[in-house]
Parts: structure tokens; sequence; C-alpha cells
């Protein structure tokens, strides 16, 4: 899950919260959503690449349609109607200032025919957009939460941003796969790869898990439970660490 706002933008939701102009917030964070459920050895052939700039409205996509049930998501943005339109335009100007401009995305592409069938986004640590970024998403991000969820935006944005660990850390704002390709290993392929790379650089992780499926997942590839951010029945989501690999 991911901190869309920094801390000008929050300064002018605020203010204008408290002047009553009606300005809408432009934080809703990103929730993970991994399929949780066993790989089928015998499932899609994919490979792992960095997305590019034409790709976002995609894995933009592919994140909304994940994740759109979610009841974190719901708590968040209420309402059915154009949730997934709104929730993918409000993830394509998170991606856009967040992983894309300072981490990674991995995108899982289907070998036969190049379709974009999961994303992992990460932020690389000490990552902060510039407040030019940020306000240039401002309309977007209005248009996406609405004037009414203002409130339990801002309330919501300093519930995770206390959780964030002090210490440096890769930050998997979001981990998605399709809904046809569920079940095919893909978001485990997807974890593994990154990984990889953050164990090789002696780093720490740190992500936040909606649902248990997720948090179980998490577990498997080494998260620990933190902390209970407490936004649904189960006490989700959950902030979990991952620790720097051993050296040696």
């Amino acid at each position: 899950m991911r901190s869309m706002v920094h801390g000008y933008v929050v300064q002018v939701l605020e203010a204008c919260e408290s002047d009553g102009s009606g300005a809408v917030a432009d934080y809703i964070p990103e929730l993970a959503a991994a399929n949780p459920g066993p790989r089928d050895d015998g499932g899609m052939s994919v490979t792992i690449s960095p997305a590019q700039k034409r790709d976002l409205p995609t894995v933009a996509h592919v994140i909304a349609s994940a994740m759109v049930e979610d009841e974190v998501i719901a708590a968040i943005m209420p309402g059915e109607r154009n949730r997934l339109a709104r929730l993918t335009r409000l993830l394509l100007s998170e991606l856009r200032i967040g992983p894309f401009a300072g981490g990674v995305i991995d995108v899982a592409r289907r070998d036969s025919d190049g379709v974009i069938l999961g994303a992992a986004a990460w932020e690389r640590p000490g990552h902060k957009a510039s407040t030019w970024a940020e306000l240039r998403e401002l309309p977007q991000l209005a248009a996406s939460i609405g004037v009414g969820n203002l409130r339990t935006a801002l309330r919501l944005f300093h519930v995770f941003e206390a959780h964030r660990p002090v210490q440096p850390h890769w930050y998997l704002t979001h981990v998605a796969v399709a809904p046809e390709a569920q079940g095919h290993g893909v978001g485990s392929t997807l974890m593994r790869h990154r990984l990889s790379e953050v164990d090789d650089a002696g780093a720490a992780a740190y992500l936040e898990a909606t649902t248990p499926g997720s948090q179980q997942l998490y577990e498997r590839f080494g998260f620990v439970a933190e902390a209970s951010l407490d936004m649904t029945p189960t006490g989700h989501p959950i902030s979990m660490t991952r620790p720097p690999a051993p050296r040696g």
C-alpha cells in the first residue's frame, strides 16, 4: 500500500478542509493485492521486465482489477459507482509520481503474446515525489477520490505514514495479478524477482498486507507482521517488514 501524498500537499489539503474550500485529498494508499493461492506448475510462461511509460495505464488497470473489491479500498473509497474506473485513474497518478519516478515497476508479460498479466511496483529507499509532481496530479486524484472522502483520506494518510519504518527500505506499493492469471504463480514470480535484488543489495523491505491471504503470502517471502492498522474487521491492513538478508 502506498502513501501517495507527502507533507506539502497534505498541508494544502488540511488548509482546504479547514477553510471549507472543498478541495479534495490526493492521498489514497495502494493496497497490495497479490494472489495467495498455490502455484500451478503447468501454468503460464511469463517474462519479467521493467515497465515503460506506455505501460502505465495497463499496469494501473491490472492493479485496480485485482483490488477493486478489497475491504480497505472500500473503506477509503466508498461507493460502488465507477469504482474500477476511479481506482484505475487514481493508481495511474500514484504510479507516475511514485514507483515509476523513484523506483521500479516489474511487469510479468505472457510469453505467447506479451500481454501484461501482473505487476509489482517498488519505491527505492528514500524516494520522495517532488512537490511539483504531486501538485500536477492533484486534479486527477481529486476526480478519483471525491470531496466527500477528504476527511477519511487525510486520517488514513496519517495512519499509514506513521507506520513506515525509519530504516531505509524498499517499499512494495503494489503487487497484483490479472484475474485470469491468478493461481498460476505469477505473483510469486514477481516477488522472487525483485526480492533477490533487494537481498543482493543488503536492503530491507516494507509493505502493508490488506487481507489474511496476502499476509500469509508475504510471510512465505520473509515478511514479518509488525502492527495492525485496524481498518477492517480482521484488523487489516497489517504493516510488515523484511530485514536485510545476512551477508556471507
